[in-house]
Protein backbone atom coordinates (compact mmCIF):
# COMPACT_ATOMS: atom_id res chain seq x y z
CA UNK A 1 0.00 0.00 0.00
CA UNK A 2 1.28 3.55 -0.67
CA UNK A 3 2.72 5.34 2.32
CA UNK A 4 0.08 6.89 4.54
CA UNK A 5 1.08 10.46 3.77
CA UNK A 6 -0.31 13.58 2.16
CA UNK A 7 -0.02 12.01 -1.28
CA UNK A 8 -2.03 9.01 -0.20
CA UNK A 9 -4.89 11.08 1.23
CA UNK A 10 -4.89 13.40 -1.78
CA UNK A 11 -5.25 10.41 -4.09
CA UNK A 12 -7.90 9.03 -1.77
CA UNK A 13 -10.00 12.19 -2.10
CA UNK A 14 -9.56 12.51 -5.88
CA UNK A 15 -10.26 8.86 -6.66
CA UNK A 16 -13.23 8.63 -4.30
CA UNK A 17 -14.74 11.90 -5.51
CA UNK A 18 -14.51 10.59 -9.06
CA UNK A 19 -16.26 7.44 -7.93
CA UNK A 20 -18.86 9.61 -6.22
CA UNK A 21 -19.63 11.43 -9.46
CA UNK A 22 -20.09 8.15 -11.34
CA UNK A 23 -22.14 6.67 -8.50
CA UNK A 24 -24.39 9.72 -8.38
CA UNK A 25 -24.91 9.49 -12.15
CA UNK A 26 -25.90 5.83 -11.79
CA UNK A 27 -28.26 6.67 -8.92
CA UNK A 28 -30.08 9.32 -10.90
CA UNK A 29 -30.26 7.24 -14.08
CA UNK A 30 -30.87 3.70 -12.83
CA UNK A 31 -32.37 3.97 -9.35
CA UNK A 32 -35.33 1.79 -10.31
CA UNK A 33 -32.92 -0.88 -11.58
CA UNK A 34 -30.44 -0.54 -8.73
CA UNK A 35 -30.37 -4.30 -8.09
CA UNK A 36 -28.80 -4.98 -11.47
CA UNK A 37 -26.45 -2.04 -11.09
CA UNK A 38 -25.29 -3.28 -7.67
CA UNK A 39 -24.61 -6.78 -9.03
CA UNK A 40 -22.61 -5.29 -11.90
CA UNK A 41 -20.65 -3.05 -9.51
CA UNK A 42 -19.93 -5.96 -7.15
CA UNK A 43 -18.59 -7.96 -10.09
CA UNK A 44 -16.46 -4.97 -11.07
CA UNK A 45 -15.16 -4.61 -7.50
CA UNK A 46 -14.46 -8.34 -7.30
CA UNK A 47 -12.68 -8.22 -10.64
CA UNK A 48 -10.51 -5.35 -9.42
CA UNK A 49 -9.49 -7.41 -6.38
CA UNK A 50 -8.70 -10.43 -8.55
CA UNK A 51 -6.55 -8.19 -10.76
CA UNK A 52 -4.79 -6.90 -7.65
CA UNK A 53 -4.01 -10.43 -6.50
CA UNK A 54 -2.83 -11.47 -9.96
CA UNK A 55 -0.61 -8.46 -10.60
CA UNK A 56 1.47 -7.69 -7.48
CA UNK A 57 3.89 -5.69 -9.62
CA UNK A 58 1.07 -3.18 -10.21
CA UNK A 59 0.23 -2.76 -6.54
CA UNK A 60 -0.43 0.99 -6.68
CA UNK A 61 -2.53 0.86 -9.83
CA UNK A 62 -4.62 -2.06 -8.62
CA UNK A 63 -5.08 -0.47 -5.18
CA UNK A 64 -6.57 2.74 -6.58
CA UNK A 65 -8.60 0.85 -9.17
CA UNK A 66 -10.18 -1.27 -6.44
CA UNK A 67 -10.79 1.80 -4.29
CA UNK A 68 -12.47 3.60 -7.19
CA UNK A 69 -14.77 0.62 -7.72
CA UNK A 70 -15.53 0.52 -3.98
CA UNK A 71 -16.41 4.22 -3.97
CA UNK A 72 -18.89 3.83 -6.84
CA UNK A 73 -20.42 0.80 -5.15
CA UNK A 74 -20.62 2.67 -1.84
CA UNK A 75 -22.59 5.57 -3.31
CA UNK A 76 -25.08 3.30 -5.06
CA UNK A 77 -25.53 0.99 -2.04
CA UNK A 78 -26.09 3.92 0.33
CA UNK A 79 -28.77 5.40 -1.93
CA UNK A 80 -30.40 2.00 -2.45
CA UNK A 81 -30.58 1.32 1.30
CA UNK A 82 -32.08 4.76 1.80
CA UNK A 83 -34.69 4.18 -0.90
CA UNK A 84 -35.50 0.68 0.37
CA UNK A 85 -36.11 1.89 3.92
CA UNK A 86 -38.09 4.87 2.70
CA UNK A 87 -37.30 6.88 5.82
CA UNK A 88 -34.32 9.00 4.79
CA UNK A 89 -30.55 8.87 5.05
CA UNK A 90 -30.20 9.00 8.86
CA UNK A 91 -31.96 5.66 9.23
CA UNK A 92 -29.88 4.18 6.42
CA UNK A 93 -26.76 5.26 8.28
CA UNK A 94 -27.90 3.51 11.46
CA UNK A 95 -28.29 0.28 9.50
CA UNK A 96 -24.67 0.39 8.32
CA UNK A 97 -22.88 1.18 11.60
CA UNK A 98 -23.53 -2.22 13.31
CA UNK A 99 -22.31 -4.03 10.19
CA UNK A 100 -19.09 -2.02 10.21
CA UNK A 101 -18.52 -2.68 13.92
CA UNK A 102 -19.16 -6.41 13.41
CA UNK A 103 -16.65 -6.43 10.54
CA UNK A 104 -13.95 -4.93 12.75
CA UNK A 105 -14.71 -7.43 15.53
CA UNK A 106 -14.47 -10.39 13.14
CA UNK A 107 -11.26 -9.02 11.67
CA UNK A 108 -9.66 -8.56 15.08
CA UNK A 109 -10.70 -12.01 16.25
CA UNK A 110 -9.19 -13.63 13.15
CA UNK A 111 -6.07 -11.53 12.55
CA UNK A 112 -5.36 -9.68 15.78
CA UNK A 113 -5.33 -6.38 13.87
CA UNK A 114 -7.85 -3.72 12.85
CA UNK A 115 -7.87 -4.53 9.13
CA UNK A 116 -4.40 -3.20 8.46
CA UNK A 117 -3.34 -3.61 4.83
CA UNK A 118 -0.09 -5.58 4.75
CA UNK A 119 1.59 -8.10 2.51
CA UNK A 120 -0.37 -10.91 4.12
CA UNK A 121 -3.33 -12.14 2.02
CA UNK A 122 -5.48 -12.66 5.14
CA UNK A 123 -5.17 -8.95 6.03
CA UNK A 124 -6.28 -7.93 2.54
CA UNK A 125 -9.17 -10.36 2.81
CA UNK A 126 -10.56 -8.22 5.62
CA UNK A 127 -9.33 -4.81 4.49
CA UNK A 128 -11.35 -4.58 1.30
CA UNK A 129 -14.79 -5.54 2.65
CA UNK A 130 -14.28 -3.12 5.54
CA UNK A 131 -13.11 -0.42 3.13
CA UNK A 132 -16.25 -0.95 1.03
CA UNK A 133 -18.56 -0.86 4.06
CA UNK A 134 -16.80 2.27 5.34
CA UNK A 135 -17.37 3.90 1.97
CA UNK A 136 -21.06 3.02 2.10
CA UNK A 137 -21.23 4.63 5.55
CA UNK A 138 -19.36 7.70 4.29
CA UNK A 139 -21.79 8.06 1.39
CA UNK A 140 -24.76 7.68 3.74
CA UNK A 141 -23.36 10.33 6.09
CA UNK A 142 -22.86 12.63 3.11
CA UNK A 143 -26.50 12.07 2.27
CA UNK A 144 -27.46 12.99 5.83
CA UNK A 145 -25.77 16.38 5.46
CA UNK A 146 -27.93 17.11 2.38
CA UNK A 147 -31.10 15.69 3.92
CA UNK A 148 -33.70 18.30 5.01
CA UNK A 149 -32.72 19.35 8.51
CA UNK A 150 -29.12 18.26 7.98
CA UNK A 151 -26.10 20.53 8.47
CA UNK A 152 -25.74 21.34 4.78
CA UNK A 153 -22.75 21.15 2.47
CA UNK A 154 -20.63 23.94 3.95
CA UNK A 155 -21.06 23.04 7.61
CA UNK A 156 -20.49 19.35 6.87
CA UNK A 157 -17.15 20.12 5.21
CA UNK A 158 -16.19 22.30 8.18
CA UNK A 159 -16.94 19.45 10.60
CA UNK A 160 -14.94 17.05 8.44
CA UNK A 161 -11.98 19.45 8.35
CA UNK A 162 -12.03 19.78 12.15
CA UNK A 163 -12.27 16.00 12.47
CA UNK A 164 -9.29 15.46 10.18
CA UNK A 165 -7.19 18.07 11.99
CA UNK A 166 -8.08 16.43 15.30
CA UNK A 167 -7.10 13.03 13.93
CA UNK A 168 -3.76 14.41 12.71
CA UNK A 169 -3.18 15.94 16.13
CA UNK A 170 -3.96 12.66 17.89
CA UNK A 171 -1.58 10.82 15.56
CA UNK A 172 1.20 13.32 16.30
CA UNK A 173 0.73 13.81 20.04
CA UNK A 174 -0.65 10.53 21.37
CA UNK A 175 0.02 6.82 21.19
CA UNK A 176 -3.46 5.89 20.12
CA UNK A 177 -3.58 2.89 17.76
CA UNK A 178 -2.61 4.04 14.28
CA UNK A 179 -5.03 1.60 12.68
CA UNK A 180 -7.96 3.22 14.51
CA UNK A 181 -6.85 6.70 13.46
CA UNK A 182 -6.40 5.48 9.89
CA UNK A 183 -9.99 4.25 9.70
CA UNK A 184 -11.32 7.46 11.25
CA UNK A 185 -9.49 9.45 8.58
CA UNK A 186 -10.63 6.97 5.93
CA UNK A 187 -14.26 7.51 6.93
CA UNK A 188 -13.96 11.30 7.11
CA UNK A 189 -12.28 11.56 3.72
CA UNK A 190 -14.94 9.22 2.35
CA UNK A 191 -17.67 11.59 3.51
CA UNK A 192 -15.82 14.58 2.04
CA UNK A 193 -15.30 12.80 -1.27
CA UNK A 194 -18.94 11.72 -1.44
CA UNK A 195 -20.02 15.33 -0.90
CA UNK A 196 -17.53 16.41 -3.53
CA UNK A 197 -18.90 13.80 -5.91
CA UNK A 198 -22.43 15.13 -5.57
CA UNK A 199 -21.30 18.71 -6.03
CA UNK A 200 -19.11 17.67 -8.96
CA UNK A 201 -22.05 15.91 -10.60
CA UNK A 202 -24.22 19.01 -10.20
CA UNK A 203 -21.48 21.20 -11.71
CA UNK A 204 -20.76 18.87 -14.64
CA UNK A 205 -24.39 18.12 -15.52
CA UNK A 206 -25.95 21.36 -14.33
CA UNK A 207 -28.35 19.83 -11.77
Amino acid sequence: MPEIAIGFWTNRLVVTAGGGILGEALNRSYLHHSGRVIVALMLWFGGALVWRAAAPQLARVTFWSALFAASVLGVVLARTIDAALGVGDPAATLQIVPLLVLSFVLCYRNTGTSAALTDHPVDELFFWPIAAITQVLGSALAGCSRYPGGPGYGLALMVIAVGLLTTIGLASLTRLPRAALFWIAFLLTGVAAALGGVRGYEIVFGY
